[in-house]
C-alpha cells in the first residue's frame, strides 16, 4: 500500500550504489549525500469521533485551536473543525547515493517510511478515526545534495529559482528532484572536461600525423605515376624501333 502523491515532489534514496553518471568504470564511484527536507503528509479525515482528541492542545497564531500528538518518528497535527490531519516526519532521511537513479530510490523509501507511520496511527485509533490514506498527499519541498565535486563555500548564501543555500555546509537544497538529477549529471560532465580536452588534443595530434602520412602517400603515388609514364614512353619507343627493324628484315628476305 502506498500514498498517492505528486511524484515530482518526492525523491531518491539509496544504499545499493551503482556507477556514477559520466563516470569511468575504472574510477572509484563517488558517494554523494542526498536528503529530502521540509516534508509533510496531508491526509483527509473521513471520520473523527467528537469525543476523541489528540493528547496536546494548543492555541496557535490567529487564535487557531490545534491538537498534537508526538511520536519519536513523527508529529501529528489537527486543526479543530478541520477535515485534515498533517503528519510531519522527524527522521532526517539522508542517504549516500552514487547515481541520479538513486534519487528516485531514496524518494520511494522515504515515501514508504511515512506511509508506514500513518497506517500505524490509523491502526492505533481505528475505533475513533478513519483516514483517506490512499489519496493522501506527501509533499517534499526541498532536496539537499552534498556532492564531493560540487563543494560550495560554507559561508556562501543564496536563493534562486532552482534552489538555495542557507546552511553552513557545502551542499545545496534544490526545489525539485529533477534539479538534483541535472546537477549530478552536470557535475559529472564538468569533471570530465579536462580528460576530454586531453583526449581531443591527443586526437588532434593523431589526426595531424595521419594527414602527414596521407601527404607522404600522395607523393609516392605521384612519383609512381611519373615513373610509369616514363616507362610507358620508353616501351612505346622500343616497340616502334622493333617495328621498323622488322620491316627492314622483310625487305632483305625478299
Amino acid at each position: 500500500m502506498s500514498l498517492s502523491d505528486d511524484d515530482s515532489q518526492i525523491e531518491p534514496n539509496t544504499e545499493d550504489l551503482g556507477q556514477s553518471v559520466g563516470q569511468n568504470s575504472s574510477e572509484p564511484p563517488l558517494k554523494m549525500k542526498y536528503r529530502p527536507n521540509n516534508s509533510f503528509l496531508r491526509v483527509r479525515i473521513l471520520k473523527w469521533s467528537p469525543n476523541f482528541h489528540l493528547p496536546v492542545a494548543k492555541i496557535t497564531g490567529r487564535n487557531t485551536p490545534k491538537e498534537y500528538e508526538y511520536w519519536t518518528n513523527a508529529t501529528f497535527e489537527r486543526t479543530l473543525k478541520s477535515n485534515w490531519l498533517f503528519v510531519y516526519p522527524k527522521k532526517r532521511f539522508g542517504k549516500f547515493i552514487q547515481t541520479d537513479a538513486d534519487v528516485d530510490k531514496v524518494n520511494q523509501e522515504y515515501k514508504q517510511h511515512v506511509t508506514d507511520i500513518i497506517y500505524a496511527f490509523q491502526q492505533k485509533y481505528a475505533e475513533s478515526v478513519d483516514l483517506d490514506i490512499t489519496n493522501a498527499s506527501f509533499i517534499i519541498k526541498e532536496f539537499e545534495l552534498i556532492h564531493p565535486q560540487m563543494k560550495l563555500p560554507k559561508n556562501l548564501r543564496f536563493k534562486d529559482t532552482v534552489g538555495k543555500k542557507v546552511y553552513n555546509n557545502t551542499g545545496m537544497e534544490f526545489y525539485s528532484p529533477t534539479y538534483v538529477k541535472n546537477a549530478i549529471g552536470n557535475v559529472a560532465l564538468l569533471s570530465k572536461i579536462p580528460k576530454m580536452e586531453e583526449n581531443l588534443e591527443k586526437f588532434g595530434k593523431e589526426l595531424g600525423d595521419l594527414a602527414e602520412q596521407i601527404r607522404e602517400h600522395r607523393a609516392l603515388i605521384q612519383d609512381y605515376r611519373q615513373e610509369s609514364s616514363l616507362h610507358r614512353q620508353f616501351m612505346e619507343k622500343q616497340i616502334a624501333r622493333k617495328s621498323w627493324w622488322q620491316r627492314i628484315m622483310e625487305v632483305f628476305k625478299k
